[in-house]
C-alpha cells in the first residue's frame, strides 16, 4: 500500500507546530462562539420558549414536566431543558446562560471535527476542516443561540464517530457509546435524533469492504442502552399526561411537520441547497468536489471514512429537503460532515492546484456582495410595514463590512487561482471571519428587536420603570416577556381587545402590544409609551388616576 502525499510531510509539521494550531482554533471559536453571548435579549420563538420552560423546570423543581407561562409544554423532549437549567442553578437566569449549552457544544464540535480530520488525514486537513465549521455563517449564528440544533448537531457527530469505531474495531464500549448517544440525541430532539442510527444502517449497506459484522450481542446492548437512556423520561410522561403528550409530541411535532408547513415554514425542494451555499459559503463551493471524487481504495480506513461522510451527508440533507416544514437549523447535523470532507479537498487544492472552485468563489463573492449591499433598501421597504422604515440606515455601515468581507474572500480566491495558494486561502478565512463579525455585531443588533427581542426590552423597562404596575400581554407571546419578569404573564389574543379593556379597570397596568395596532392602543389612556421593534409598551394607571394628556418615548 503506498503511503499518502502528506503523510511524510505531517511529522515534521506536527514536530514544529506542536498543539498551537489546535489552541488556536479552540481559542477562536470560542471567541465567535461565546464573545457577547448575553448581549443581545432572547430573540426568536424557540429560543424563548426553551429559556423559559427551563427557568420555569428549575423554579417549580419539577423536571419532568416542561411548561412555559405555566402551561405544559410537549413540543420538545427535556434534555436542553435540563443543560439550561443547570446552567442557570450556576450562573445565575439570564440569556448567557440559556445559550451557554449550546455555544460550548459548537465549540466542542468544531475541536473534535478537526482531531478527527487529523487523525484520518493529516493536520492540515483537520484544521482546514475546523476553520470551515468554526466560521461558517450556519454555526456563528445557530451556535449563539439557546437552541437545539448545535447540541443535535455534536450528539449526531459523536454517535457517528461511535458506529465507526464500532463497525472498524467491534467491541462492546463503541456499541455502548453509539446506544446512549442516541439515546441523548432522542431526549434532545425527538424523531432527529434517529439520524445516527438511520447514518449508521445505509453507509453499512453501501460500504460493504473491510466489514466487521455487528454481533447479535453488541446490537442487543446498543438497543438496551439507547432504551436506558431515553426511555424513562417518555415512560414518566405517558404516565403522567396519556394521550395529550403523545399526540402533541409525535403526532403534531413530528408527523404534522412532515406532511404539512407549520406557523409558514414551508420551502421548496432545493431550500437547503440555497441555504448551504449562502451559510456555508466560501467552503461550499468545494463541496461538489469533494463529493464526486473518487474513494482511495488504497487506505482503507480513509476510504471507509470518506464513503462514512457522503452517507451523512444525504441521509441528513435528502429527508430533511422532502419533509414540508423547514427551517434553516434543521440541516446542521451535517455541516461536521460537510466540514471535513472540504478540509479534505482544501488540503489537496493546496497540493494540486485547480481552477474551477476558486472561479465559483469568485462568481459567489461578488453576488452575495451585490445582494448584501441591498440590505438597507430591503430593510426600509420591509420596515415600513411596522413603522420602522427609518431605522435602516442603521444597516448601512454593517452592511458595507460584510460585503467587504466578501470583497476579501474574492481577492483571497483570486490570488489562489493564480497560484498563490496559502496566501489566498488566508485571505479566504479573513474575509469570512470579517462577514461573520458585521453579522453578529452589526446586523443582528438592529434585527433582534423585530425577531422576538422587542418584548424583552420592554419587560426590562416594564420591570424598572413600572415596578408596581401589572404587566400584561396583548397580540404577544408570552415566554420572552415571562423570562425576564420571572414570572407567568396574562396573556390576550388580537380578538380579546374587550378583556383587555375590562382588565385595565382595576390596577396600574403596563400593556404590551403590537405596533401595528394603533386602532387599538391609540385610544387607550396611557401616560408613557415606549417602543422597541415591533412591539410598544404602555403605562396605563387605573381610571381614577388617569392624568391628562400622554408622552411618548
Amino acid at each position: 500500500m503506498q503511503p499518502h502525499p502528506s503523510e511524510g510531510r505531517e511529522v515534521t509539521l506536527h514536530k514544529c507546530g506542536g498543539h498551537l494550531p489546535f489552541l488556536l482554533l479552540t481559542g477562536g471559536s470560542a471567541l465567535l462562539l461565546l464573545a457577547g453571548l448575553g448581549r443581545l435579549p432572547l430573540f426568536g420563538r424557540d429560543e424563548a420558549l426553551y429559556a423559559e420552560a427551563a427557568r420555569e423546570m428549575l423554579a417549580s423543581g419539577d423536571w419532568v414536566t416542561p411548561r412555559v407561562n405555566g402551561g405544559v409544554f410537549f413540543e420538545k423532549p427535556p434534555l436542553y431543558y435540563w443543560l439550561a437549567a443547570s446552567s442557570y442553578w450556576l450562573l445565575g437566569v439570564s440569556p448567557l446562560a440559556a445559550r451557554l449549552p449550546a455555544a460550548l457544544m459548537g465549540i466542542v464540535t468544531v475541536v473534535a471535527t478537526a482531531a478527527l480530520g487529523t487523525r484520518i488525514w493529516g493536520r492540515r486537513a483537520g484544521l482546514l476542516a475546523g476553520i470551515a465549521l468554526a466560521t461558517s455563517l450556519q454555526l456563528a449564528m445557530i451556535g449563539r443561540m439557546g437552541i437545539l440544533d448545535v447540541p443535535l448537531m455534536c450528539l449526531i457527530g459523536f454517535a457517528v464517530a461511535a458506529y465507526a469505531g464500532w463497525r472498524r474495531r467491534g467491541g462492546m464500549t463503541w456499541a455502548l457509546a453509539f446506544g446512549g448517544l442516541t439515546g441523548l440525541a432522542v431526549l434532545l430532539k425527538g424523531f432527529a435524533g434517529g439520524l445516527a442510527p438511520a447514518i449508521a444502517v445505509v453507509h453499512a449497506l453501501v460500504h460493504r469492504s473491510s466489514r466487521r459484522p455487528a454481533s447479535l450481542g453488541s446490537v442487543a446492548l446498543a438497543a438496551l442502552a439507547f432504551a436506558l437512556v431515553a426511555a424513562p423520561w417518555f415512560l414518566a410522561m405517558a404516565a403522567r399526561h396519556g394521550g395529550g403528550f403523545g399526540s402533541t409530541l409525535f403526532l403534531r411535532e413530528h408527523v404534522t411537520r412532515m406532511v404539512q408547513p407549520m406557523q409558514g415554514h414551508g420551502g421548496p425542494v432545493l431550500y437547503y441547497v440555497g441555504l448551504i451555499a449562502v451559510s456555508f459559503f466560501p467552503w461550499a463551493m468545494f463541496l461538489p468536489a469533494a463529493l464526486l471524487r473518487r474513494v482511495d481504495p488504497c487506505h482503507d480506513e480513509r476510504s471507509f471514512w470518506r464513503s462514512l461522510l457522503v452517507v451523512w451527508f444525504v441521509v441528513v440533507l435528502v429527508p430533511f429537503s422532502l419533509v414540508r416544514t423547514k427551517l434553516p437549523g434543521y440541516v446542521t447535523p451535517l455541516f461536521p460532515a460537510m466540514s471535513l470532507l472540504v478540509g479534505i479537498e482544501l488540503d489537496r487544492r493546496l497540493r494540486e492546484p485547480g481552477r474551477w472552485p476558486w472561479i465559483a468563489t469568485i462568481i459567489g463573492s461578488l453576488l452575495l456582495g451585490a445582494l448584501i449591499s441591498l440590505l438597507p433598501v430591503a430593510g426600509m421597504r420591509l420596515g415600513a410595514r411596522v413603522g420602522a422604515a427609518g431605522e435602516a440606515w442603521r444597516l448601512v455601515v454593517p452592511s458595507a463590512i460584510w460585503a467587504g468581507g466578501y470583497a476579501g474572500i474574492a481577492i483571497g480566491a483570486t490570488f489562489a487561482l493564480f497560484g498563490r495558494l496559502r496566501s489566498g486561502l488566508a485571505a479566504m478565512v479573513a474575509g469570512q471571519l470579517v462577514t461573520v463579525a458585521a453579522l453578529l455585531a452589526g446586523i443582528l443588533p438592529v434585527l433582534s428587536p423585530y425577531l422576538g427581542g422587542g418584548p424583552a426590552r420592554l419587560a426590562e423597562i416594564a420591570r424598572s420603570e413600572l415596578p408596581d404596575s401589572r404587566v400584561i400581554l396583548y397580540d404577544t407571546r408570552p415566554e420572552t416577556v415571562a423570562f425576564v419578569l420571572g414570572r407567568t404573564v396574562p396573556t390576550y389574543s388580537g380578538d380579546m381587545q374587550n378583556r383587555v379593556i375590562d382588565a385595565l379597570e382595576y390596577e396600574d397596568t403596563a400593556l404590551v402590544a403590537p405596533l401595528k395596532r394603533r386602532d387599538f392602543w391609540e385610544k387607550l389612556p396611557a401616560r408613557r409609551v415606549w417602543r422597541s421593534g415591533d412591539r410598544v409598551l404602555l403605562d396605563i394607571p387605573r381610571p381614577e388616576d388617569d392624568l391628562a394628556g400622554t408622552s411618548r418615548r
